[in-house]
C-alpha cells in the first residue's frame, strides 16, 4: 500500500509543480503540458471477469464502457455507452448463453480468416 501511496505522491507533486509553474510564469508550453496531463480522459479498468475460455477485462472511457474479450493474439471489443446502460447491464453479458457464444463462434471466424490470408499471401 505504502508503494501506491508514494507513487501517487510523486504524481501530485510532478503535476503541482508543473500547474505552479506554468502559472507562475505564464509559459504556453507548461500550460498546455498541465492540459495534457490533467484533463486527457483516463481508461479505468473496473474489473478483469474470469472465464474459462477468454481474458475479459471491462473498461471505462470516454463515457462509454468497453468489454473486451482476448484470446491469444486476437481481441473483440464492444462499446457501450454508459447513457444506455449500467455497468451491472454491461455485466450481465457474460452471463448471456447467447452472447458468449457468439463471441467464441466469432473468435474461430476470426482464426480461419487469419490464417487463410497467411497462406495466400
Amino acid at each position: 500500500m505504502e508503494k501506491y501511496v508514494s507513487k501517487f505522491t510523486q504524481i501530485a507533486k510532478k503535476n503541482f509543480f508543473i500547474w505552479f509553474y506554468a502559472t507562475k510564469t505564464n509559459n504556453i508550453f507548461y500550460n498546455v503540458i498541465y492540459l495534457l496531463i490533467n484533463q486527457y480522459p483516463k481508461m479505468k479498468v473496473i474489473r478483469s471477469i474470469p472465464h474459462e475460455y477468454f481474458d475479459i477485462t471491462l473498461f471505462w472511457w470516454n463515457q462509454k464502457y468497453i468489454l473486451k474479450f482476448e484470446k491469444h493474439h486476437l481481441e473483440q471489443t464492444y462499446k457501450i455507452s454508459e447513457l444506455d446502460f449500467l455497468e451491472q447491464e454491461v455485466e450481465a453479458l457474460i452471463t448471456n448463453e447467447d452472447f458468449m457464444e457468439n463471441v467464441r463462434r466469432r473468435f474461430e471466424e476470426m482464426y480461419q480468416d487469419l490464417y487463410k490470408a497467411l497462406e495466400e499471401a
